[in-house]
């Protein structure tokens, strides 16, 4: 039995996942919000919950798993423009918080690092457009906590 109740609370995300074995599986990963795919496939855990389109749950180890793609639903969510939520913080957060955040989301998706994983250009245009969104978000916190930034605390594309 999950313990986490948070588990509730993640969004499915519809994937297929290929298999070191060369099979595909089609089915849903659950989500926190302002988590990405990638991002459960790089955290701590050893296994992944899937779920089947039979409402089965089976855990993966993801070492078995070599590719992963999510597919888009009808219903797109909508994006995300709240600057606290796209840098996974909460509004009471500190200064030093925010940057932590910022430099961590900057980390993760930063084109360039992307690129030189010599990934597919729409992975990277989407990194590049993701980064924009966090220096967006970052930039106007900063301004509303009355702290202006300067162009070599931000990350460019």
């Amino acid at each position: 039995m999950l313990k986490d109740a948070s588990f509730r609370t993640k969004t499915k995300v519809r994937v297929d996942l290929q298999l070191e074995d060369r099979s595909t599986l089609d089915g849903f990963v659950f989500c926190s919000q302002g988590e990405r795919v990638s991002d459960i496939l790089n955290d701590a855990r050893e296994f992944l919950p899937f779920e089947t389109h039979t409402k089965d749950i089976m855990m993966l180890r993801k070492g078995v798993i070599t590719s992963i793609l999510a597919r888009e639903e009808g219903d797109r969510k909508k994006q995300v423009t709240d600057p606290f939520e796209v840098l996974g913080i909460s509004p009471s957060s500190t200064r030093d918080e925010i940057r932590q955040a910022y430099h961590q989301k900057v980390r993760l998706y930063h084109p360039d690092k992307l690129t030189s994983l010599d990934l597919p250009e729409d992975i990277t245009s989407y990194a590049s457009d993701t980064l924009a969104r966090i220096n967006s978000a970052y930039d106007l916190i900063m301004r509303k906590m009355g702290a202006e930034t300067s162009d070599d605390t931000r990350a460019t594309a």
